[in-house]
């Protein structure tokens, strides 16, 4: 699926023109992040759509799902697959392991949080601990 007259984000990129940034490219005219590696913790409905937008508009370099469901994870990035052609990772995690979540976020510049409002203090401060930027997407699920 792509908007009508978008090109394909493989050929919506381009080299960095001059006075763009070292790694910068343009997609729809809009700067891309491509360099930036993004974990999205939580795979259901809100964590999908949150990764197919970056993979629209961003074309970064990673969107890796963590979930404490490793099917959930997996058809996050299968569904990524399916509508944009990004391949994602994906892998079972419970976030609120602090070790585990550390673990997983290795290599990675920004953690998007869509679990459960309650879940967030918890894990930002892991996220942040481990040197990684944070953005609590996260909502009252009940």
């Amino acid at each position: 699926f792509t908007a009508a007259g978008s090109p394909p984000i493989s050929k919506a990129r381009s080299r960095a023109a001059p006075g763009r940034k070292d790694g910068e490219t343009r997609y729809h005219g809009r700067v891309t992040v491509s360099t930036k590696k993004f974990a999205i913790l939580g795979a259901g409905l809100q964590g999908t759509c949150a990764a197919y937008d970056l993979a629209r508009s961003a074309a970064p370099a990673e969107i890796r799902f963590l979930d404490a469901s490793s099917d959930a994870a997996g058809r996050a990035a299968a569904r990524l697959r399916e509508l944009v052609g990004y391949e994602a990772s994906h892998a079972a995690l419970d976030a609120l392991d602090p070790v585990a979540l550390t673990a997983a976020l290795e290599g990675i510049d920004v953690l998007l949080s869509c679990v459960p409002f309650w879940m967030h203090p918890a894990v930002e401060k892991t996220a942040l601990c481990a040197g990684v930027s944070v953005c609590d997407l996260g909502g009252n699920t009940e």
